[in-house]
């Protein structure tokens, strides 16, 4: 490619620059590596070419030179130069051509090894320069900042079971629907979590990350509806790499601090990889970002906030006519400092002790987080077959930050502590005689004390573990047709712990009696506070993941078309999945078991520990490709898939594609197919999982029964065990997905591609609801695999609510991207940018269900936009990043506007890197520059209360990044 030293930019083209994709590098660019070709349309291949009449295959499919190591350690390591994922992916040297034969490539979403290949399929390609990003430091964040993650991902913060868990949604379309893979083979989905947990893969690991943006179920098999995210792994590297990276939070929490290490050289006639990391990330707490607590309130002041030992007390004044009426007298402890003593902003004669809630608030943003992980890569070749092997291994330690787990109200009913008015301290007697209130001394006295109380606190752990091998080996059968086969072994297994989960039947049998009139057995002011300590137990739950599979295929040519040559892949799959979930059996206990709590529908402890389910499944498949160059401007192609599960039975996929460039500088493209995602192992075997709800059954209550009936005082209600067990019936979702769109590079400077895409998903796996299935049962009409039990007396006492083929999900939108790359002498600069529009989201649970629209609603945004401006020499870098993502709305905004939504943000990122002498590499970044609170919005309009949602951002505020890389 020549430099370009001035070239006229028409405004019309200007214009479209907040459209944009991945810089064509000149030769000679400040970052190392590869260079696109100019001058062609780029492909999403990620493979680099050969330029010797001699190549060697590497058993993932690429094709590179012989003798050439395809992943070198440059002396100076590539520094954070700008940039995001784009389909400029194809790597050739523009003046290296083939001297004897064309070049050949495998292209991502394909088995097919093509001739200058044409892709029908929207593929983004993520490389080192989007990995060193200011603010990226794990996958999770990586692919979070992609245009196209939206509603249905999840970012597992403190306090939930899934703690540390993570999932990616391309294009909404759920995390179930968009599969996962490593180095091309699929990992586990996690039972408990209903998608691939991303944690388990660490970005010191990556080399690059492929996002194919279109349904390759026809190519790829289950769950791969909406898309697929390949993680291609380090191998076969020259030399050694340390690297370090730190990122300090400007305000307190969340720092993160990383270090690994690569060497590559060779035993006899083997190249070895060997990776090693390590990495810890602090917590976050609500407390530590004050943009959370930003409008003060008095709402914010709490009882807990006040200090130890202090406490709050409520007397019914007797002196009221109205007592029964609940008329109360409520004051400080006589102990509160006086700054402490607060009356409620709508009631100035209740006063109490209270402080700043958010200085003792214990609730967590992000947990903290350990990570380390090895991997080894063997590449040998014998005779004409390559062999290629990884073994990876992989732990994250989540915990989240030690809170309370003292229980100071009553867990049983809504109510405070109580005690006989005799009972309490002497100062509080007095305190009330002093207020002139006549009392009994058998006149229950209402106490506020979470800083009396002793504070028990406890942890969540989660352990993730993640093993893998897998082999590939490649080969010729004749001379243009290669056969490969590779296997793979996947285990994944999660162990959580939740330490000091609170016996609630302790609780009321020792401090909150289920009766409004009677004083418990334990005093707080009297009797040892150590004993509390006692009520307390510790949860531990394990789960299990296994996928075993092999697959074998040939390709080739098979006859000359007008455009060239047709080609064909076609072979067989196996593969065996399996899962285990153990439970701890005591979180299946509640409280309606003990005599002194009949009637108290309510786990004992904490009542998400008591899932339980195992199961296993065989799938084998037969697939094939076919690319015809009709013509060539045309490349038309066909895929076919069948595969047979053990559990559910057969499915037969297919899907074409079409591409035709009628002119060098344009390329129109499109492809349709139909996709099914297999119901998971959880979803068929699980066998218990549930708890109790409350239900309307107007068969069993009446109205007209007097107020104390099981039913509520409205006669229409009650609690009832709701189990959600699997459904060995279940069946596959099927889908129908259709893309179609044109790349267009009108100069070698400038390149603009624009894709729209369909998606329908019928058959949805889902539940009814229990309103619905109550109504059926009474009036007889099936319920499917759902069970409502009731006694002799009418009254339900459980039900089991299965999983069901229900609904449907239906979604459409577009995604454009535009890059533009200029030179000035030894100066490369441009303008990259990404836009992702989601038209509609709609989605019917059942075929009872009305159509619903989420798009707009919070974590769907309507769109996403994210612009990179860089400019870097072979020494120095630097890029300016915007991130925007457009407004969310919960529902309360569609019945008041005023509250309940989240206003379209920017985020601005800045990155530089310095790549000095002797290998080494220097970056520097500021994320999110104005240390704005991404996904805020307010939740509550009298109290202002401000909450979040993290789908598409996170609430890390300003970062500083440094990070060092040394080559040897």
């Amino acid at each position: 490619m020549r430099d370009i030293t001035s070239r006229r930019i028409s405004l019309a083209l200007l214009a479209g620059l907040v459209l944009s994709a991945q810089p064509v590098l000149a030769q000679d660019a400040a970052v190392p590596g590869p260079t696109p070709t100019p001058a062609t349309e780029p492909s999403d291949s990620t493979t680099p070419p050969a330029d010797d009449a001699q190549t060697k295959q590497v058993p993932t499919g690429e094709v590179v030179p012989q003798n050439q190591n395809p992943n070198p350690i440059p002396t100076g390591p590539t520094p954070p130069t700008p940039g995001t994922g784009s389909e400029v992916s194809v790597q050739k040297e523009t003046n290296a051509p083939s001297k004897s034969q064309p070049e050949q490539i495998i292209v991502t979403g394909s088995r097919i090894k093509r001739i200058d290949a044409e892709n029908s399929t929207p593929t983004k390609v993520l490389r080192q320069e989007d990995f060193n990003k200011a603010g990226v430091t794990t996958v999770v964040e990586l692919l979070q900042n992609q245009t196209e993650n939206s509603f249905g991902s999840f970012m597992g913060g403190g306090g939930y079971v899934a703690v540390g868990q993570s999932t990616f949604s391309l294009h909404g379309l759920g995390a179930d629907r968009t599969l996962i893979l490593v180095n091309g083979r699929r990992l586990p989905r996690e039972a408990s979590l209903g998608g691939t947990n991303i944690n388990n893969i660490p970005l010191a690991m990556v080399d690059r990350v492929e996002i194919l943006k279109s349904s390759a179920a026809a190519v790829y098999g289950a769950d791969a509806i909406a898309g697929v995210v390949n993680v291609i792994l380090k191998k076969s590297v020259t030399g050694s790499e340390v690297s370090a990276k730190h990122n300090q939070s400007y305000e307190k929490g969340g720092n993160t601090t990383k270090i690994d290490a690569v060497t590559g050289f060779k035993v006899l006639n083997t190249d070895v990889t060997l990776a090693v990391g390590a990495g810890h990330t602090q917590q976050i707490l609500t407390k530590n970002r004050k943009k959370l607590w930003q409008e003060a309130s008095p709402y914010d002041l709490s009882t807990a906030g006040a200090p130890t030992n202090t406490y709050s007390w409520g007397l019914q004044n007797p002196n009221n006519p109205a007592a029964s009426l609940g008329d109360y007298v409520y004051r400080a402890s006589p102990n509160c400092p006086p700054e402490m003593l607060s009356a409620f902003p709508n009631d100035p004669t209740t006063v109490l002790c209270r402080g700043d809630g958010r200085k003792v608030s214990s609730s967590e943003l992000m947990p903290r987080k350990d990570e380390r992980f090895a991997t080894i890569n063997l590449e040998n070749q014998f005779g004409d077959v390559a062999v290629s092997t990884t073994i990876m291994a992989t732990q994250t330690l989540t915990e989240s930050m030690p809170s309370s787990r003292t229980l100071t109200s009553n867990p049983a009913r809504t109510g405070a502590y109580v005690l006989p008015f005799s009972q309490t301290p002497a100062d509080l007697q007095a305190q009330a005689a002093s207020l002139g209130l006549n009392y009994t001394p058998d006149q229950l006295i209402k106490i506020s004390a979470p800083r009396y109380f002793p504070e028990i606190k406890g942890t969540t752990q989660s352990e993730d573990t993640s093993i893998g091998a897998m082999i590939a080996l490649t080969g010729p059968i004749t001379s243009t047709w290669d056969w490969n086969f590779d296997a793979s072994h996947f285990v994944t297994k999660r162990v959580v712990d939740y330490d000091k989960a609170p016996d609630r039947l302790a609780f009321v049998q020792n401090l909150f009696p289920v009766s409004r009139t009677e004083a418990p057995s334990f005093n707080i002011f009297t009797d040892d506070l150590s004993a509390i300590g006692s009520y307390f137990i510790d949860l531990h739950r394990e789960e299990t993941n296994v996928i075993t599979s092999a697959t074998a295929y040939a390709s080739g040519p098979v006859f000359e078309l007008p455009g060239g040559t047709a080609q064909v892949a076609a072979g067989l799959s196996a593969s065996h999945e399996k899962y285990t979930l153990s439970p701890d059996l005591r979180d299946r206990e509640f409280l309606n078991t003990s005599p002194e709590t009949a009637g108290i529908f309510r786990a004992r402890y904490l009542g998400s520990f008591g899932a339980e389910g195992q199961g296993k499944r065989d799938v084998t498949s037969a697939f094939a490709e076919v690319n015809l160059p009709v013509l060539k401007e045309i490349d038309v192609g066909f895929t076919g898939r069948w595969d047979h599960y053990s559990d559910f039975g057969d499915t037969v996929n297919y899907g074409t594609s079409l591409v035709i460039k009628p002119v060098s500088w344009l390329k129109v493209r499109g492809n349709a197919g139909s996709g099914f995602r297999a119901p998971s192992l959880s979803e068929i075997f699980n066998s218990a999982d549930g708890g109790y709800l409350s239900v309307t059954d107007p068969r069993y209550c009446d109205n007209t029964v007097p107020a104390d009936n099981p039913c509520g005082n409205n006669g229409t209600g009650y609690s009832v065990f709701v189990n959600s067990p699997g459904n060995p019936d279940l069946k596959e979702e099927t889908s129908f997905a259709w893309t179609t769109g044109f790349l267009v590079e009108p100069s070698e400077v400038y390149n603009i591609s624009v894709d729209y895409w369909n998606t329908r998903v019928n058959d949805t796996v889902g539940q009814e609801s229990l309103r619905r299935l109550i109504e059926k049962e009474i009036a007889g009409q099936s319920i499917g695999n759902s069970v409502i039990s009731r006694g002799e007396d009418g009254r339900i006492g459980r039900i089991d609510n299965s999983f069901g083929n229900l609904g449907r999900l239906k979604g459409a939108g577009y995604d454009i991207g535009s890059n533009l790359k200029l030179r000035a002498g030894e100066l490369d600069y441009g303008l990259t940018t990404q836009y992702s529009r989601t038209l509609s989201s709609k989605s019917r649970p059942t075929a009872e269900d009305p159509e619903e629209e989420y798009v707009g609603s919070f974590g769907a945004p309507r769109y996403r936009l994210t612009n990179s401006i860089f400019l870097g020499n072979k020494v120095h870098s630097g890029s300016f990043d915007i991130f925007t993502t457009g407004k969310q709305e919960s529902g309360r905004f569609r019945t008041d506007p005023t509250y309940g939504y989240i206003s379209p943000e920017n985020r601005y990122d800045i990155s530089y890197g310095w790549k000095y002498m002797d290998g080494g590499t220097l970056s520097l970044g500021v994320y999110n520059i104005e240390n704005r609170m991404m996904g805020l919005y307010v939740a509550d309009k009298e109290t202002r209360g401000v909450s979040y949602d993290r789908t598409v951002a996170d609430l890390r505020g300003r970062q500083f990044q440094i990070g060092l890389k040394q080559a040897f």
